[in-house]
């Protein structure tokens, strides 16, 4: 909601509010959007972003013949703060780096990362697990088991509009890394004894370039 005012002097005053969307300006009547449109103040209702550099303007009459009118006066309509890209869940191996992200639309954006190990939401604070936790993406450094379903979700605020909104909650996986024990085996040596041999056999993920 918006309202116009405008001050004058002089005997039996009227007023009549005008709007230009464009095509040349018409008489304002009230209605679900506008009303005092026959007022020194005119409230706009119901704003929305087709509204954006509408011109307004007031004209004045009274007794005297000759009405005046104010300056034309535009409306400028911010708009609202949205997700264009969700964060979506990740699955990574334990000690890996993982991230979450999101993309969004809007005037002076904020961004806010929460994390969840149970039931209620705690904004992060960067640590060595976690980075970036105000911006658009965040870090995670060498996820550890412990924080396997965990939940995350982002706050995006936009000082321009005053409006704050949350993204999709996410949840992060971590799997441990696979240990696996070969047993016993049995080596014939020469003659006729026999040693027992015990391997450990650990598989560790390929990392690209090793």
């Amino acid at each position: 909601m918006v309202t116009f005012t405008v001050s004058a002097i002089g005997t039996g005053l009227a007023y009549q509010w005008m709007l230009n969307t464009g095509s040349g300006y018409s008489n304002l009547v009230d209605n679900s959007t506008y009303s005092g449109s026959a007022a020194s103040s005119l409230t706009v209702s119901a704003i929305n972003s087709g509204m954006n550099a509408y011109l307004f303007k007031c004209v004045v009459s009274g007794i005297c013949p000759v009405a005046d009118t104010s300056l034309a006066v535009a409306l400028t309509v911010l708009p609202l703060p949205k997700y264009t890209k969700q964060p979506v869940s990740a699955i990574v191996c334990n000690g890996n780096d993982t991230s979450f992200q999101v993309a969004a639309s809007g005037l002076a954006l904020t961004y806010k990362w929460q994390v969840s190990a149970g039931s209620s939401f705690a904004d992060i604070v960067n640590n060595s697990t976690y980075s970036n936790s105000n911006t658009s993406k965040l870090k995670i450094t060498s996820a550890s088991a412990s924080i396997t379903g965990y939940k995350y979700r982002c706050i995006l605020s936009s000082s321009g509009c005053g409006s704050t909104i949350t993204s999709d909650t996410v949840v992060i996986t971590v799997n441990n890394r696979v240990l696996a024990s070969a047993g016993t085996s049995q080596l014939l040596t020469c003659g006729t004894s026999i040693t027992t041999l015990k391997a450990i056999i650990l598989f560790r993920e390929r990392v690209p370039g090793h």
